[in-house]
């Protein structure tokens, strides 16, 4: 009885094993891709977010817009001064982000100029003429 349950245990022990080894491996191989693929992208992700960032900007330059024009907080109704605080920590928020994507912009430039070092332009030249 016990060599019948060992020898059952052992069976689906290597079942499992043999069943496990392919998808680790399949794992690791799109592991692999997708870091070679993400590597490549540290420019555009630079990009992104800089462009995020002059997006924030934009939206501050409208929200201090849209106050500078109001005279008063009592001019926009019965809940100015909620509106007012609401609108100043919209543009808190919106400093936030921008320093949060600034930050990003620098790592990936960071990552991107690692990756892929500027060559001196005496030896560009070279490659080019010959």
């Amino acid at each position: 009885m016990k060599t019948g349950i060992a020898q059952t245990f052992t069976i689906i022990s290597l079942l499992t094993f043999l069943i496990a080894v392919p998808v680790s491996s399949f794992a690791a191989d799109q592991d692999t891709a997708f870091d070679r693929q993400n590597n490549a992208d540290h420019f555009t992700l630079a990009q992104y977010y800089k462009n995020q960032a002059d997006e924030l900007k934009v939206k501050i330059d409208e929200q201090i817009d849209a106050l500078s024009h109001k005279p008063r907080s009592s001019f926009l109704g019965r809940n100015g001064q909620n509106i007012k605080k609401h609108v100043e920590f919209k543009i808190h928020q919106y400093e936030m982000a921008i320093a949060d994507n600034l930050k990003k912009v620098e790592y990936h430039q960071k990552m991107a100029a690692e990756q892929h070092p500027v060559r001196p332009a005496s030896v560009a030249s070279d490659r080019a003429k010959s």
